[in-house]
């Protein structure tokens, strides 16, 4: 992915067929772990487009904080189903930050 960030939703659109998989964002970076955005830079983009393969659609909700693994278009940023956004709160959320700087820390250093 070329970008993990901590963002907050400010709009999310969502399919209204189906499992209701999310289909365009607008995020507002909080903290930007890997890639070149800044805290308060405003983000579009859309679900990226793929065969399920048993997983479930992605589902952000607006106002909530999320952690997503983003990757980047001519079109704008994506999401893939894949990347398994985390919302503030989950039991693993502070751990997977922690995770994740630990890696990309170790990457750097290498």
């Amino acid at each position: 992915y070329d970008l993990v960030v901590i963002a907050t939703v400010d709009h999310a659109v969502h399919s209204t067929e189906g499992y209701q998989g999310l289909e365009t964002f607008d995020l507002t970076i909080a903290r930007c772990l890997k890639g070149d955005l800044e805290a308060g830079e405003k983000i579009s983009g859309k679900a990226k487009g793929e065969e399920p393969h048993a997983v479930c659609p992605v589902h952000l909700s607006e106002g909530e904080d999320h952690l997503l693994l983003l990757t980047r278009s001519i079109g704008g940023y994506r999401l893939s189903r894949f990347s398994f956004p985390v919302k503030k709160g989950h039991v693993y959320f502070d751990d997977y930050i922690v995770q994740i700087e630990k890696i990309l820390t170790s990457a750097k250093d290498q």
